[in-house]
């Protein structure tokens, strides 16, 4: 079962300004999450009121949201590890 995955504007925005090499890290990592959403690498972010969760790529982590019901992963965040939780 693949899930769809959808990215929000600043996602978009933050792998177009990165390197070929990073891009396609990032791009390989979004494919994973598609196959199985909650991977082991996989944490829940904690103090936010939905569940949040978070997957590390090197320096970059993406935060998402999984609808279990329609299918889909939103990802919300895309950045580098002290920006990304703000």
């Amino acid at each position: 079962m693949a899930y769809k995955v959808e990215l929000a504007s600043q996602p978009i925005k933050f792998i177009r300004g990165l390197a070929g090499s990073e891009r396609a890290r990032i791009i390989k990592k979004l494919d994973e999450l598609s196959e199985t959403p909650l991977c082991r690498s996989v944490r829940l972010v904690e103090g936010r009121r939905e569940k949040t969760y978070r997957v590390r790529v090197g320096a970059f982590r993406i935060l998402y949201h999984v609808f279990w019901d329609d299918e889909e992963v939103l990802v919300s965040v895309i950045d580098r590890r002290p920006r990304a939780y703000r």
